[in-house]
């Protein structure tokens, strides 16, 4: 996979993911935060009938698809790790999180893009991550049992928050409506984007 001649690759080395935009970036490898050189994600991390493209500074390169990414996977456990290694406060939802912290999530996604396709890069990963988080979250509800990335008091915070009648009401309206968009199927197809799905079936017939 190769940028398109005469298009200036971005990155998310100097992010801004209000309004969905991303600010300019240079081709040189950008600045890593404060955080950047914890994440790591292998070629192990893909699936496995995709393949993983690297620019001259090795950073994965990116298209995005539908509401997700190729690569899928990788893109998507880039996210889950950097969303697990900054949670610092008890936010029960994405929109909870300060917006700060999504920046910093941000930050680790170490992948490069066509400049002219950064509004729909921003809008996959602010979604991404939020239905990550939310289904970490319900599965951790559903068991009752505290996540392995969570610290103990955090967890306990959590736990209120899920039993208020204002959290459950807004849960159960959100289930609602999921269910009416899926004509009654609740299934989420995980981390599997509908594109990928829509790959493996074209292949498979």
């Amino acid at each position: 996979m190769s940028q398109s001649q005469g298009s200036q690759p971005s990155s998310s080395g100097t992010p801004s993911i209000s309004g969905l935009r991303l600010q300019d970036t240079s081709s040189d490898p950008p600045t890593p935060s404060k955080h950047a050189s914890d994440i790591h994600v292998s070629d192990g991390d893909a699936d496995d009938d995709e393949k993983v493209h690297y620019d001259q500074y090795g950073r994965i390169i990116i298209v995005h698809e539908g509401d997700g990414f190729i690569p899928s996977n990788i893109t998507t456990r880039i996210i889950t790790k950097a969303t697990k290694k900054l949670y610092d406060g008890p936010y029960a939802t994405w929109s909870k999180f300060p917006f700060s912290l999504k920046e910093q999530i941000f930050n680790q996604f170490k992948c490069v893009w066509e400049h002219r396709y950064s509004a729909e890069v921003a809008a996959n990963f602010l979604l991404k991550a939020r239905k990550r988080l939310s289904h970490s979250f319900s599965k951790a509800r559903k068991l009752n049992q505290k996540l392995d990335w969570l610290l103990q008091n955090l967890w306990e915070d959590l736990q209120r928050q899920w039993l208020t009648a204002k959290f459950l009401e807004k849960s159960e309206k959100g289930k609602k409506a999921r269910a009416s968009e899926k004509g009654g199927s609740l299934h989420t197809g995980d981390a599997i984007s509908l594109g990928t799905i829509k790959r493996r079936m074209i292949r498979n017939c």
